[in-house]
């Protein structure tokens, strides 16, 4: 049996999606957790380049920023 591959060098995004359900808390306060948490997530795709957070209720979705198009896997890490 033929293991999966690990990389697809042909595949690129054009968005991300990081869906998350519930932030442990609610009210006022939420909006600032959520800002914390897209923070972080630009924080650790650094390395991926200029990226756009937009943010949705349980949603962030990730595009590439500046002249770029597409991103890949890899850069992703």
């Amino acid at each position: 049996m033929e293991s999966a591959p690990t990389s697809f060098p042909d595949c690129q995004y054009d968005v991300v999606v990081c869906r998350y359900s519930e932030i442990g808390t609610k009210g006022r306060n939420r909006g600032r957790f959520e800002e914390q948490l897209v923070s972080n997530i630009l924080r650790k795709l650094k390395d991926a380049g200029a990226l756009v957070a937009q943010r949705e209720p349980g949603r962030v979705y990730l595009r590439p920023g500046g002249e770029a198009k597409a991103f890949t896997p890899e850069q992703l890490g």
